[in-house]
């Protein structure tokens, strides 16, 4: 299973797909003052594309976020663009039963930014940045080869990470199982024994599900969430990789094959 293969080259769209998976987005917020509800501004840390469009959201209070307004500013806090917020996209819980967009896609100059904002609500943005796509996620993608090379299973391990050797070695020979019968709440198993199918399968390689070493097919099949998880290997060995190479990884599940 980890034999090579070439990438696959996709469009530059994709490498912003993994930016938006790989990191989540924060919220940081400053004191409000007593007639501005304070709320959260959430922006992706990863930063934004450039000639790609750019969205950040706002949570709070609907009325508090109806009258608000946003302003971004630059490192000098100068501010370079300003407005209302958009839509409202939805309830997030409770305490942020509202959520609006702010819309950034006009924002194309590489730096570094922050969202303000005013009127009815007060807050605060991290510092988010703006560059070319090749800047923001090569080092992302830098990070989860290394991650993924720590984390080979079988034969074909690599040195440094974890530090661990060869690992299941009988797993090209592995037996299949039919599926287990649980109670109706999906809780108990019932099943006294596993009941062997007959049928062998090769899930060598791949990689473990964590530190403990385990590995679970499921989880191999859904990390296959690369076009081509050969690609994978491709550029693990050196990681000396273009930016073409950098474009060739996008979030196209695979369920053809196990």
């Amino acid at each position: 299973m980890n034999a090579l293969r070439s990438p696959a080259v996709l469009v530059t769209t994709t490498a912003v797909s993994i930016g938006a998976v790989l990191v989540g987005l924060s919220v940081y917020g400053e004191a409000a003052t007593p007639s501005a509800a304070h709320v959260a501004v959430r922006v992706d840390q990863v930063g934004y594309v450039r000639g790609e469009t750019k969205q950040a959201y706002v949570m709070g209070p609907t009325k508090a976020l109806a009258g608000a307004r946003f302003k971004v500013v630059d490192t000098r806090n100068k501010v370079v663009t300003a407005g209302r917020h958009g839509a409202v996209t939805g309830h997030w819980n409770a305490r942020f039963p509202s959520v609006r967009t702010v819309d950034l896609t006009a924002l194309d100059k590489p730096g570094t930014y922050r969202i303000v904002l005013s009127g009815s609500a007060a807050g605060r943005s991290p510092a988010f940045r703006i560059a070319d796509a090749s800047e923001l996620m090569t080092p992302l993608v830098r990070d989860n080869v290394r991650f993924l090379q720590a984390q080979r299973d079988g034969a074909d391990v690599l040195s440094g990470g974890l530090s661990h050797g060869p690992s299941h070695l009988a797993d090209e020979d592995t037996t299949v199982y039919a599926d287990p019968h649980y109670d109706e709440a999906g809780e108990e198993l019932l099943d006294e024994h596993l009941t062997p199918t007959g049928v062998k399968a090769d899930v060598s390689g791949g990689w473990f599900d964590a530190r403990d070493f385990l590995k679970f097919t499921g989880t191999t099949k859904g990390s296959r969430y690369v076009d081509d998880v050969g690609a994978w290997q491709t550029v693990e060995p050196s990681l000396g990789f273009t930016t073409t190479a950098l474009l060739a990884f996008a979030l196209t599940a695979r369920d053809d094959d196990a």
